[in-house]
């Protein structure tokens, strides 16, 4: 028998409320995402004046951390990967989905999107941080 980690509730909701805090603070707003370790979505929030596309593209990004176990704008980067053959098109290259490893596995991943590449992991990587924040917290 198995056992998977994988993220909760909880921390999915300590991640976005983080993200979106930042976002807010920087005057700027977003779609934030957590899925689960098989990229199965666990909490989604639009900010207000947030493009509705972000909404699918925020959760592709998370989907491709959390199956690639790697930031999504590495596929994009990466020579190994040709989204033509990854037979899924729930892939993508573009940043902003950042994977949440703890005890060396993948729990889930992080999706932002709304605002620039580097923006969207910028504020993926204050998501994770979060996490860790509130992990050692409870330790």
């Amino acid at each position: 028998m198995l056992t998977e980690l994988t993220i909760s509730q909880a921390l999915a909701s300590t991640a976005i409320d983080a993200m979106a805090g930042a976002a807010t603070g920087q005057g700027k707003a977003a779609v934030f995402c957590v899925v689960d370790h098989r990229g199965e979505l666990v909490a989604l929030l639009r900010q207000d004046h947030a493009s509705r596309v972000s909404i699918q593209v925020s959760q592709n990004k998370a989907f491709t951390a959390a199956r690639l176990l790697a930031p999504s704008r590495v596929v994009g980067e990466s020579a190994d990967y040709d989204l033509a053959n990854l037979a899924d098109p729930r892939m993508t290259f573009f940043g902003g989905g950042m994977p949440i490893l703890h005890e060396g596995a993948c729990v889930g991943a992080i999706g932002v999107s709304g605002l620039t590449n580097e923006e969207d992991e910028e504020l993926a990587v204050i998501g994770l941080a979060a996490i860790e924040a509130a992990l050692a917290a409870a330790a």
